[in-house]
């Protein structure tokens, strides 16, 4: 063969592997990306997660409502908190992942609600996994649904735990969450 092709087939070959490899991503990430919600019964209260694109990964936010017989939502706390000195920005994300196969999403995941009441340089962080799990639709009309569940991060069973970290998450650990938008 010709040596003045094969390095001009070797870029295309590359370019198409690229190619595939990013619809491929932007396919899969798809099924995550929008806003998911769980709506706690006999409660007035929704916990809701926005997960977006951030390059070839999935990040996201959470957030716990509370909304009025008026249909108001007040927030009770938002991962997304603003950012004191840097004129209206937002902690962008507090969950930063990827896919880990064609129903589920994988992510790091940092809860910094933990005493968010007490306001914003007493807040606390805990650290863990998550993991979002697509569930078989009920109906080809029915909004899609998904597992949450978040962990706290082990290593072979035992603990990772940073300094002076709380405890227990404050966000929801295991709950059913509903695809909105």
């Amino acid at each position: 063969m010709n040596t003045r092709l094969i390095l001009p087939i070797i870029l295309l070959l590359l370019g198409l592997s690229t190619s595939i490899k990013a619809q491929t991503t932007n396919i899969g990430f798809n099924r995550f990306i929008g806003t998911w919600e769980h709506q706690f019964s006999n409660s007035n209260q929704i916990f809701r997660v926005i997960i977006f694109q951030k390059g070839d990964n999935l990040a996201g936010h959470c957030r716990m409502l509370e909304v009025n017989a008026a249909g108001e939502e007040t927030y009770v706390y938002r991962t997304d908190y603003l950012l004191p000195h840097f004129d209206g920005e937002r902690n962008t994300y507090c969950l930063f992942g990827g896919i880990k196969d064609p129903m589920g999403m994988y992510a790091s995941i940092d809860d910094n609600t933990i005493n968010y009441e007490l306001g914003l340089y007493d807040r606390k962080l805990k650290r863990g996994s998550l993991s979002i799990d697509l569930l078989p639709r009920e109906c080809a009309t029915c909004p899609q649904q998904a597992t949450w569940l978040v962990e706290e991060r082990t290593l072979k069973g035992l603990r990772i735990i940073g300094k002076e970290e709380p405890e227990h998450f404050n966000i929801p650990t295991n709950l059913i969450l509903t695809k909105v938008e």
